[in-house]
């Protein structure tokens, strides 16, 4: 028999949200809301499968759909806790957006997250960097097909990701959304 936490949404705090599994989660919450409110802009969204087992997803999709320019929405690894040394916390809650340097299996373009942090900068956007090369996400095998596509991962910080007890900082869900909206305009301008 399978068993399995029962694991209710329950917002609490200073703007908190606890849930099962956050991490995917909340990067298929980001891109529903940008496909249901985008309308003039063309760009594909994808959902994969299997990405926490072997990226197995992802290489099919963009194979298929052949990118140049790819960003990878996700949750990552938080835990600011107290009495923990700051080089060893790879993401705040309440900072903002993380956005990824490099992890287990992608090194990320410098120039595009140049941008993307001239674009938060300039539109007063919270972020902070994901500060550790642990784990892994769809870029892996993203960056890396047919010819490969400029790639970088804008996630939220989740603290106990993968559990039944994830918590994200609704502040932080918020901005993320704002930056990639506002990405979303800059490369409708041609300005990406």
């Amino acid at each position: 028999d399978y068993v399995m936490f029962h694991s209710e949404y329950i917002e609490f705090g200073d703007n908190l949200v606890k849930a099962k599994a956050l991490d995917n989660r909340v990067g298929c919450s980001l891109l529903v809301e940008l496909l249901k409110e985008t309308k003039d802009i063309s760009f594909y969204g994808v959902f994969t499968v299997m990405e926490e087992i072997g990226l197995v997803g992802a290489g099919p999709a963009t194979y298929n759909v052949d990118p140049d320019i790819s960003i990878i929405l996700e949750g990552t690894l938080c835990y600011d806790i107290p009495k923990l040394d700051e080089h060893l916390i790879p993401t705040y809650l309440n900072k903002g957006p993380a956005i990824s340097l490099v992890d287990r299996t992608t090194l990320y373009n410098r120039d595009f997250r140049k941008k993307i942090v001239k674009i938060a900068e300039e539109n007063s956007i919270s972020y902070q960097y994901r500060k550790t090369s642990m784990g892994g996400n769809d870029s892996g095998k993203i960056h890396t097909t047919k010819e490969g596509s400029i790639t970088a991962t804008i996630s939220v910080p989740c603290r106990n990701i993968h559990s039944s007890t994830s918590v994200m900082s609704k502040a932080d869900y918020n901005n993320t959304y704002k930056l990639l909206k506002t990405i979303l305009d800059e490369y409708n301008k041609g300005e990406l």
